[in-house]
């Protein structure tokens, strides 16, 4: 199913006819003809920035351990003067 970003517009209220809740920040909904109609009549503007990358927590902290270890190792192995 094709999908379209969207953001509200100040001064306006859209209420999502799925959800049933008002838009009140960027999200992804289907793209429909009652969409497409809030977009043309200027109820809720397209979104062009790409949604934000959802990373589980678990992951997120295992990646900057990681970094941080790597970092850590290189700057150790440039103070002592040893080549590796």
């Amino acid at each position: 199913m094709n999908t379209l970003r969207i953001r509200p517009v100040a001064g306006r209220v859209v209420r999502d006819p799925d959800l049933h809740d008002l838009i009140t920040e960027t999200r992804t909904v289907p793209d429909t003809p009652f969409w497409r109609r809030r977009v043309r009549d200027g109820d809720v503007a397209p979104d062009p920035s790409p949604p934000a990358a959802a990373v589980p927590a678990s992951q997120a902290a295992d990646a900057s351990a990681s970094a941080t270890t790597k970092g850590s190792a290189s700057a150790k192995r440039s103070t002592d003067g040893s080549a590796s």
